[in-house]
Protein backbone atom coordinates (compact mmCIF):
# COMPACT_ATOMS: atom_id res chain seq x y z
CA UNK A 1 0.00 0.00 0.00
CA UNK A 2 1.59 3.19 -1.17
CA UNK A 3 1.08 6.76 -2.16
CA UNK A 4 3.25 8.14 -4.93
CA UNK A 5 3.22 11.36 -6.90
CA UNK A 6 5.76 12.33 -9.51
CA UNK A 7 4.79 15.63 -11.16
CA UNK A 8 7.42 15.08 -13.86
CA UNK A 9 5.10 12.37 -15.26
CA UNK A 10 2.64 15.10 -16.25
CA UNK A 11 5.08 16.70 -18.69
CA UNK A 12 4.67 13.85 -21.20
CA UNK A 13 1.01 12.86 -21.53
CA UNK A 14 0.74 9.15 -22.25
CA UNK A 15 -2.68 7.52 -21.98
CA UNK A 16 -1.01 4.08 -21.99
CA UNK A 17 0.96 4.92 -18.82
CA UNK A 18 -0.63 4.01 -15.52
CA UNK A 19 1.90 6.23 -13.68
CA UNK A 20 0.96 9.25 -15.84
CA UNK A 21 -2.78 8.61 -15.36
CA UNK A 22 -2.34 8.24 -11.57
CA UNK A 23 -0.36 11.50 -11.41
CA UNK A 24 -3.09 13.27 -13.43
CA UNK A 25 -5.79 12.05 -11.02
CA UNK A 26 -3.77 13.12 -7.97
CA UNK A 27 -2.99 16.54 -9.51
CA UNK A 28 -6.63 17.15 -10.43
CA UNK A 29 -7.90 16.12 -6.98
CA UNK A 30 -5.08 18.04 -5.24
CA UNK A 31 -4.19 14.74 -3.58
CA UNK A 32 -0.48 15.58 -3.61
CA UNK A 33 2.10 15.76 -0.84
CA UNK A 34 3.06 19.05 0.77
CA UNK A 35 6.64 20.33 1.06
CA UNK A 36 7.25 17.96 3.98
CA UNK A 37 6.09 14.98 1.91
CA UNK A 38 2.83 14.48 3.83
CA UNK A 39 -0.33 13.69 1.89
CA UNK A 40 -3.66 15.34 2.80
CA UNK A 41 -6.06 13.61 5.21
CA UNK A 42 -8.10 10.88 3.50
CA UNK A 43 -5.59 10.72 0.65
CA UNK A 44 -6.18 7.87 -1.76
CA UNK A 45 -3.78 4.94 -1.98
CA UNK A 46 -2.17 4.22 -5.34
CA UNK A 47 -4.01 0.90 -5.42
CA UNK A 48 -7.37 2.67 -5.07
CA UNK A 49 -6.60 5.03 -7.94
CA UNK A 50 -5.09 2.25 -10.05
CA UNK A 51 -8.19 0.10 -9.58
CA UNK A 52 -10.48 2.92 -10.68
CA UNK A 53 -8.23 3.60 -13.68
CA UNK A 54 -8.32 -0.08 -14.67
CA UNK A 55 -12.12 -0.16 -14.42
CA UNK A 56 -12.39 2.90 -16.66
CA UNK A 57 -9.71 1.96 -19.17
CA UNK A 58 -10.28 1.03 -22.80
CA UNK A 59 -8.17 -1.19 -25.01
CA UNK A 60 -6.47 -0.07 -28.18
CA UNK A 61 -6.59 -2.08 -31.41
CA UNK A 62 -3.06 -3.50 -31.18
CA UNK A 63 -2.23 -7.17 -30.70
CA UNK A 64 -1.93 -7.74 -27.81
CA UNK A 65 -4.18 -4.86 -26.78
CA UNK A 66 -2.82 -2.10 -24.57
CA UNK A 67 -4.89 -0.44 -21.86
CA UNK A 68 -5.56 3.27 -22.40
CA UNK A 69 -6.46 5.27 -19.32
CA UNK A 70 -9.06 8.02 -18.90
CA UNK A 71 -7.97 9.80 -15.71
CA UNK A 72 -10.47 12.64 -16.18
CA UNK A 73 -13.32 10.14 -15.95
CA UNK A 74 -11.82 8.61 -12.78
CA UNK A 75 -11.22 11.98 -11.12
CA UNK A 76 -14.80 13.03 -11.89
CA UNK A 77 -16.18 9.78 -10.45
CA UNK A 78 -14.10 10.17 -7.29
CA UNK A 79 -15.40 13.71 -6.79
CA UNK A 80 -19.02 12.67 -7.35
CA UNK A 81 -18.72 9.63 -5.09
CA UNK A 82 -17.01 11.33 -2.13
CA UNK A 83 -19.51 11.47 0.75
CA UNK A 84 -17.10 13.66 2.76
CA UNK A 85 -17.03 16.44 0.17
CA UNK A 86 -17.58 19.78 1.89
CA UNK A 87 -20.35 21.87 0.34
CA UNK A 88 -20.03 24.91 2.56
CA UNK A 89 -18.05 26.23 5.47
CA UNK A 90 -18.20 29.05 7.98
CA UNK A 91 -15.34 30.80 9.75
CA UNK A 92 -15.63 33.77 12.08
CA UNK A 93 -19.17 34.59 10.99
CA UNK A 94 -18.35 34.42 7.28
CA UNK A 95 -19.73 31.55 5.24
CA UNK A 96 -18.98 30.28 1.79
CA UNK A 97 -20.77 27.79 -0.45
CA UNK A 98 -18.62 25.59 -2.67
CA UNK A 99 -19.64 24.14 -6.05
CA UNK A 100 -21.59 20.91 -5.81
CA UNK A 101 -19.93 17.64 -6.79
CA UNK A 102 -21.81 17.25 -10.08
CA UNK A 103 -20.68 20.70 -11.27
CA UNK A 104 -17.06 19.98 -10.36
CA UNK A 105 -17.20 16.52 -11.96
CA UNK A 106 -18.68 17.96 -15.17
CA UNK A 107 -15.85 20.52 -15.34
CA UNK A 108 -13.25 17.77 -14.85
CA UNK A 109 -14.82 15.66 -17.62
CA UNK A 110 -14.92 18.69 -19.91
CA UNK A 111 -11.25 19.40 -19.24
CA UNK A 112 -10.46 15.89 -20.45
CA UNK A 113 -11.11 16.64 -24.13
CA UNK A 114 -7.36 16.53 -24.80
CA UNK A 115 -7.10 13.16 -23.07
CA UNK A 116 -9.95 11.83 -25.19
CA UNK A 117 -8.10 13.01 -28.31
CA UNK A 118 -4.99 11.13 -27.13
CA UNK A 119 -7.05 7.97 -26.55
CA UNK A 120 -8.53 8.26 -30.06
CA UNK A 121 -5.08 8.88 -31.57
CA UNK A 122 -3.81 5.76 -29.78
CA UNK A 123 -6.55 3.65 -31.40
CA UNK A 124 -9.07 3.57 -28.56
CA UNK A 125 -12.60 4.85 -28.04
CA UNK A 126 -12.75 7.27 -25.11
CA UNK A 127 -15.10 6.05 -22.39
CA UNK A 128 -17.15 9.26 -22.41
CA UNK A 129 -18.03 9.00 -26.11
CA UNK A 130 -21.47 7.78 -27.22
CA UNK A 131 -21.62 4.02 -27.48
CA UNK A 132 -19.36 3.43 -24.49
CA UNK A 133 -20.38 5.94 -21.91
CA UNK A 134 -19.57 5.11 -18.31
CA UNK A 135 -21.13 8.20 -16.86
CA UNK A 136 -23.28 7.41 -13.87
CA UNK A 137 -26.56 8.55 -15.42
CA UNK A 138 -26.20 6.05 -18.31
CA UNK A 139 -24.96 3.08 -16.28
CA UNK A 140 -27.51 3.01 -13.49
Amino acid sequence: MARTYDPSQLASPDVASLAWARAWVRMTLRDTPNEAGAYPPNSLLDEEIDGALALNSVMDASDPPVALYAPHVVAAQLVEGDPRRVLSFSVGGLSEALPDAKTVAAAIRKSGVGIEALITAAGGTPPSMPGRSIRRETVF
